[in-house]
Parts: structure tokens; C-alpha cells; sequence
């Protein structure tokens, strides 16, 4: 099974996603901001990052995306957003991630949709899409 990094502030939210992942059978990483998930994915493979594009402490999860695909150019990102996402804005930032898998899920969204992309994500080559 894959390791999974989930950047997400709310912790409830990490926490249940983190469950559902693990249940699947993955290695799950966790972190509440920017600075965590550097720390936790140091020296780490990750296979996917799951990153709310919303974060505290000044660097969104699109930028820490873009610095974990200089390191590992393999990774796979899901995007999440409980906000009204601004298509040019998120698009020019997410235009910046090298050619890899990346999709957007908007908030709120159900437990098998979040395992169903996981799984998508994972298994195939998906370029830049919402869902």
C-alpha cells in the first residue's frame, strides 16, 4: 500500500481521514501546517499528498506541493478546499506543480469519495481536475 500525507489544519478532519486511509490499509503521515509536513516528510517516500489548499502559518498547500515535487517528483496530490475555490488564482498556482497526478476535491465531501480518489489517484496518471 502507498504512504499518504495529509496536510490538513482541522484536526477532526485529519484525524477521520487519517482513520479511513489506514483502514484501507496505507501508511499515514500527519500534519496541521506547512512546517509539520516538512518535518514528518523528511527523509520519507510519500506516495500521495492529500493538502487542504488553505493552511495557517503563511504557506498553502499548494506551495508546500510544489516544494515536496522538487524533492519527489512522484508524488501524487489531492487538493482539498472547504472555500469557494477561485478557478484562475488556484489554477495559476497549481500550474506550477511539475507534470504530475493532481485532482481538487471541494469540501465537504463523503468518506467513499475521498477513498475512490485516493484510488484513482494512486492507480492512474490524472491530470489537473476538480470533482
Amino acid at each position: 500500500m502507498a504512504t499518504i500525507l495529509i496536510l490538513e489544519d482541522e484536526v477532526d478532519v485529519r484525524d477521520l481521514f487519517a482513520l479511513l486511509l489506514r483502514q484501507d490499509g496505507h501508511t499515514v503521515l500527519e500534519a496541521g501546517n506547512a512546517k509539520e509536513a516538512e518535518q514528518c516528510s523528511t527523509g520519507q517516500r510519500i506516495d500521495l499528498l492529500i493538502a487542504d489548499l488553505v493552511l495557517p502559518g503563511g504557506k498553502s498547500g499548494t506551495d508546500f506541493a510544489i516544494g515536496l515535487l522538487e524533492c519527489q517528483p512522484n508524488v501524487r496530490v489531492l487538493f482539498m478546499s472547504g472555500w469557494l475555490v477561485n478557478r484562475e488564482d488556484d489554477t495559476d498556482n497549481i500550474a506550477k506543480l511539475p507534470g504530475r497526478s493532481y485532482k481538487l476535491l471541494q469540501k465537504p465531501f463523503g468518506h467513499d469519495e475521498l477513498v475512490r480518489h485516493v484510488q484513482i489517484l494512486l492507480k492512474n496518471e490524472v491530470k489537473w481536475q476538480t470533482a
